[in-house]
């Protein structure tokens, strides 16, 4: 990360911290024995609410 710094790549610092905290984030919850958010959720909202996109099974 020192090198990111120095050579002031900021969107590549920006993405490594993003992918940092979300990594912590999800690690604490599984420390703390706290849900984990399931991502279909999310994921099947935008599907069908906002794309108008239907599936069948």
């Amino acid at each position: 990360m020192p090198e990111l710094i120095k050579r002031r790549n900021r969107l590549d610092l920006v993405i490594y911290l993003i992918f940092f905290v979300f990594a912590l984030v999800l690690s604490l919850l599984l420390a703390l024995d706290l849900p984990i958010p399931n991502p279909i959720m999310p994921i099947e909202y935008i599907i069908k609410d906002i794309l108008h996109l239907n599936y069948t099974n």
